[in-house]
């Protein structure tokens, strides 16, 4: 007997998608796919691999669902730079508390994902309409969102609205309090 687990509701007939789980098994999911490079190896281990999270392409392989990786709060694709955004929605663009520094999340060697205002409606209609529903298209039925959380560990204040600042936060990072048992 298998277990089906219901990822998310984005197929395009609606229906929800299922991820069956071997009742005699625990099941491998593979976090970013870009280093495999033959993709039988889902295939071994009996059969036990049915998702990876992060997928670099949304090609089928027999009983694995890819998902497809997106940054929570920050630009996806390095075509959209920093200069890009500041050319065209400067008022998207999140900074740390000296007004000036952009508040990454992590700087790469080629730079950093734009840090997005998130709590901007225009935002995330931009992110679903420029990246998640071209990832749909591909293929793609399950978006992997990265970093969710409330703890503003990038240290976001706030942005600029028609060249004037907005504090947004207060940029402190947010530890979750210990539970009492």
């Amino acid at each position: 007997m298998a277990v089906s687990l219901f990822y998310c509701c984005c197929a395009k007939d609606r229906q929800p998608l299922r991820l069956n789980i071997p009742s005699d098994g625990v099941p491998f999911a593979q976090i970013f796919d870009s280093r495999v490079k033959d993709a039988s190896v889902y295939q071994k281990q009996g059969n036990k691999f049915y998702f990876i999270w992060g997928a670099a392409k949304p090609d089928l392989i027999e009983g694995v669902t890819m998902s497809k990786y997106f940054p929570s709060y920050r630009n996806p694709e390095r075509q959209f730079d920093i200069e890009w955004y500041k050319k065209n929605h400067p008022d998207w663009i999140m900074y740390k508390e000296d007004k000036v520094t952009p508040a990454y999340g992590y700087i790469y060697d080629y730079g950093g994902l734009v840090p997005l205002d998130v709590s901007n409606p225009e935002v995330r209609e931009f992110y679903l309409k420029e990246f998640m529903l071209p990832a749909i298209k591909q293929g793609y039925k399950v978006m992997a969102m990265d970093n969710v959380d409330l703890g503003n560990w990038p240290g976001a204040v706030g942005k600029y609205e028609k060249g004037k600042w907005v504090q947004l936060y207060t940029g402190k990072k947010m530890i979750q309090p210990s539970r009492k048992i």
